[in-house]
């Protein structure tokens, strides 16, 4: 127990590397003493921390050996978190019918336990999911419903699925929702004030405050990068690149973006890199309009 709880508060002080090397140890401790248990929660643990530091083979196949396991505990709690690590992988690859089969299991084992953790893990991840297979209402309105969880924004994952929700939100066409979804979160941990950071580069880009946003962003990117979290990293840089390429500066905007791209290949996250090229495509146009 230890270890969980340990794990989980070092994972917002100082990243997912920290929580990894923590639950690792307490996973050998506990398999030496037949904990099965604790191995199951602990293993959960370490699979959302590969998924973070961007190992998504290595948290793939860490999931699907735990599955069978987890399902005969009947652990429910661990295998949300490890199912719903495996649908963060599938989404942020576009395989976006496996990833909807996951997150709609997800908000259903939610509303099933009425339990602010599990909200906080499964809405955001459902609500983007929803986004990109064009349903908007359904995005928005899981947003709505986290919003109004009582207590939600003192769980530990609430922060770190916060800038996936704010992005939902702002794509949806609605900045009311992510603003209200930042509303009351005290940023008691490293990890809230990353996530608090990148949230108000995306509602400060939002209003078209073009040249604070990006500074925001940049900010946010140093850290995410400190924190190892390569898919926000990557989001961080594109939202500098968006910026620059609204204020012309080209040069600097494909810089921005060549490095996001840099860093997200790896994951193999297909749908967002095809983004970043249409950006990428846009910097000599940028270029064209300044000197004009």
């Amino acid at each position: 127990m230890l270890h969980n709880n340990l794990a989980e508060d070092l994972n917002r002080v100082e990243g997912p590397r920290a929580r990894l090397n923590l639950v690792q140890q307490g996973i050998a401790f506990v398999e030496r003493r037949g904990m099965e248990f604790w191995a199951l929660a602990l293993g959960a643990q370490a699979v959302e921390a590969l998924v973070d530091l961007g190992s998504f083979e290595d948290a793939t196949a860490a999931a699907e050996r735990l599955d069978d396991r987890i399902s005969a505990a009947e652990d429910w709690l661990s295998r949300l978190i490890a199912r719903l690590a495996r649908g963060r992988v599938l989404a942020r690859r576009g395989q976006l019918n496996e990833a909807r089969a996951i997150t709609e299991w997800g908000v259903e084992r939610a509303h099933e336990f009425d339990d602010p953790q599990s909200i906080a893990m499964a809405f955001p991840l459902a609500a983007a999911v929803k986004l990109e297979l064009g349903d908007v209402t359904g995005a928005a309105g899981l947003l709505s419903e986290l919003e109004q969880t009582p207590n939600v924004r003192h769980t530990p994952s609430f922060a770190g699925s916060l800038p996936e929700a704010v992005r939902v939100a702002v794509a949806s066409r609605d900045a009311g929702l992510g603003a209200r979804l930042v509303d009351g979160l005290v940023p008691a941990y490293p990890l809230d004030q990353l996530a608090l950071v990148t949230a108000h580069a995306l509602l400060t880009e939002d209003r078209a405050d073009h040249r604070r946003a990006a500074a925001l962003f940049a900010d946010a990117a140093e850290r995410w990068a400190r924190f190892e979290m390569p898919w926000e990293h990557g989001h961080a840089l594109i939202g500098r690149g968006r910026c620059l390429l609204a204020l012309g500066c080209s040069t600097e905007a494909a810089e921005a973006l060549g490095a996001a791209r840099d860093t997200l290949t790896p994951l193999g996250a297909r749908p967002v890199l095809e983004k970043v090229a249409a950006l990428l495509a846009q910097a000599p146009a940028a270029t064209s309009e300044q000197q004009h």
